[in-house]
């Protein structure tokens, strides 16, 4: 993107491809994903506090293109942070 060999618009496919990658064994893809789910979760949490409301038990939402994964391993990890 900065060298802009990669087009702005070609940008949101990207995910798909490292979602489809991931599902047939990719490590690499595997490892972004889990990183992603990871930085997702610490978003919250720091939302989360630093807003005050963890006595609250808030409703955290799940909005945005990624989401329309089927990725089982990726909600799990996220759903494993959220029992916490």
């Amino acid at each position: 993107m900065y060298f802009e060999r990669i087009l702005g618009s070609a940008v949101s496919s990207l995910s798909q491809v490292i979602f489809e990658k991931a599902s047939v064994g990719d490590r690499v893809a595997r490892a972004i994903i889990d990183r992603l789910a990871d930085e997702l979760v610490g978003m919250a949490v720091a939302l989360v506090r630093r807003l005050k409301l963890g006595h609250l038990d808030p409703e955290i939402v799940l909005a945005g293109g990624v989401f329309k994964a089927e990725d089982a391993t990726f909600f799990s990890r996220l759903e494993a942070w959220a029992a916490q």
